[in-house]
């Protein structure tokens, strides 16, 4: 694993091949619709595309897990929210909405999409049993816990936040606001301080399900205690291009920016405790391993990259031909799993070489 592998993948397989045989441990969406299984240590390359060709408009904007299941949910640019079963290699159902989606994910066996101008709809067996408004200019839009903070993702509550749309926490059953943020207070120049937030994320761990954190287009990285005040605890800039991608756990949080950086807060004292090197595009998409310390980044570079969060070093290298927008790591592990030769190699005896220690010759 100490080796970067740095292949070059043109394999595209048909979408009735199992991937029990491959054992995928990445999903990849990209720019032109295609989406990507990767393993790792085989270097296997499953493509699945929506449609008869790879094509913008139908451009994979993120993915994400169902609660249950190994169903992924496809946001795609042509105003649909597409479920992809990884079982089946297959898409089995799709959900049409009346604008460009920002997003869709699950809560408990339900379906929630959102709109770039603010409709989240909860879907149920197909049918729209409830809509509500989140405002316009909607960028982001993720998956929140229950209103006592659940983390299995049976709750009913949905996080918003966009260009002038400042940080929301609604609850989808009743259609109204559990918190709502407030705006940071005046620049030294006694200026309002813009808001736009492009991504969120709600902190992985059961202990913190109140910390919610947000990247903004102004490069600024904020941490919300819903349990505190409706102003960041904790305020930052970070780099100096909007932040496009964000991941976080406990207690550290992973960014990355249209520059191509990629580092690691931490989010208690908004620190910066390093940086991760290689990417040359704007960073679209990040991914930590449910299980093991790896971090997956995609970028307009179009190579997948994988990192040990530990040292920051760079583990694996793909490139993957097209725009890569987001990433996803399934449950398998990757650095407790073996080649598929190794149990035969372990099996076998060392045999040490004896050598012969050369014959010295009298003089007579």
């Amino acid at each position: 694993l100490n080796n970067v592998y740095s292949l070059s993948f043109s394999l595209s397989l048909s979408l009735s091949l199992s991937l029990h045989l491959v054992m995928t441990n990445l999903w990849v969406g990209t720019e032109v619709g295609t989406l990507h299984g990767i393993s790792l240590l085989s270097g296997q390359n499953t493509v699945v595309s929506y449609g008869n060709e790879p094509s913008k408009s139908n451009g994979i904007r993120g993915i994400r897990w169902s609660c249950h299941g190994n169903d992924l949910l496809c946001t795609l640019r042509c105003n649909l929210v597409n479920v992809f079963n990884t079982d089946e290699t297959i898409y089995v159902n799709q959900f049409e909405t009346p604008e460009e989606a920002v997003s869709g994910f699950t809560l408990g066996h339900r379906v929630v999409t959102c709109t770039s101008r603010g409709n989240v709809t909860l879907w149920d067996d197909d049918e729209e049993v409830g809509v509500l408004r989140a405002g316009d200019h909607v960028e982001a839009c993720e998956r929140g816990g229950g209103s006592s903070g659940e983390q299995d993702g049976n709750g009913g509550c949905v996080i918003t936040g966009g260009k002038e749309n400042d940080l929301k926490v609604w609850d989808i059953e009743k259609q109204r606001t559990c918190y709502v943020a407030k705006n940071v207070p005046r620049d030294e120049l006694d200026l309002r301080v813009p808001v736009w937030i492009r991504v969120i994320s709600r902190a992985s761990s059961p202990s913190s399900p109140h910390i919610i954190t947000t990247g903004t287009h102004h490069h600024q990285f904020r941490v919300y205690d819903t349990r505190a005040k409706r102003r960041p605890v904790l305020d930052v800039t970070w780099g100096d291009a909007p932040i496009t991608a964000l991941q976080t756990t406990g207690e550290s949080s992973y960014l990355g920016n249209g520059k191509g950086d990629v580092g690691r807060l931490d989010i208690r004292m908004g620190r910066v405790e390093g940086k991760f090197k290689g990417l040359t595009g704007g960073c679209r998409g990040l991914a930590l391993h449910p299980s093991e310390p790896l971090l997956a980044a995609v970028s307009l570079d179009r190579f997948l990259r994988i990192y040990d969060t530990q040292t920051r070093s760079l583990k694996f290298k793909f490139y993957l031909k097209y725009q890569l927008n987001c990433v996803r790591f399934t449950e398998l592990s990757v650095l407790g799993r073996k080649g598929q030769d190794d149990d035969v190699w372990d099996s076998l005896e060392v045999v040490e070489r004896e050598t012969k220690r050369p014959r010295r010759e009298d003089n007579i």
